[in-house]
C-alpha cells in the first residue's frame, strides 16, 4: 500500500475505525520495537531505532486524543503519515512501520 492510498483509506474511514486502526497501530509498533532488545537481557542493542519506535508511538497515540475528543485540530492525515515515514527512514525500520500499518489494515477492514 503507498502512503497515498494509505491516506485515502484512512481519511474514508469512520472516527470510530480511525480510532481503532491508530489503536492498532500503536499496540503493534510496541511489539516491534522491541526488535531492538537484547535477548535474555534489559540491554537495547539499537537504542537510536528504540528511539524511533518511541517517537513514533508518541506521535501516532498524539493522534488520537483529537479523534476521540472531537476536536478538529489536529495533524493533517497527509502530515501524520509523512511523519511516521520521515521517522521510520532516518534509523531504517520503514518496513516494521509498513507490516504493521497493513496488519492494523487487515484487522479493522
Amino acid at each position: 500500500m503507498t502512503i497515498n492510498e494509505l491516506m485515502s483509506h484512512f481519511a474514508n474511514l469512520s472516527s470510530k475505525r480511525q480510532i481503532l486502526f491508530l489503536s492498532l497501530l500503536a499496540h503493534d509498533m510496541t511489539v516491534r520495537a522491541r526488535e531492538t532488545y537484547i535477548v535474555g537481557s534489559t540491554q537495547i542493542k539499537e537504542a537510536s531505532k528504540l528511539r524511533a519506535f518511541n517517537e513514533m508511538q508518541h506521535q501516532i497515540t498524539g493522534q488520537l486524543i483529537p479523534i476521540l475528543r472531537d476536536e478538529p485540530l489536529r495533524y493533517p492525515d497527509e502530515v501524520f503519515f509523512s511523519l511516521l515515514y520521515d521517522i521510520a527512514q532516518q534509523v531504517d525500520c520503514i518496513e516494521s512501520l509498513d507490516n504493521a500499518i497493513e496488519w492494523a489494515m487487515k484487522i479493522i477492514s
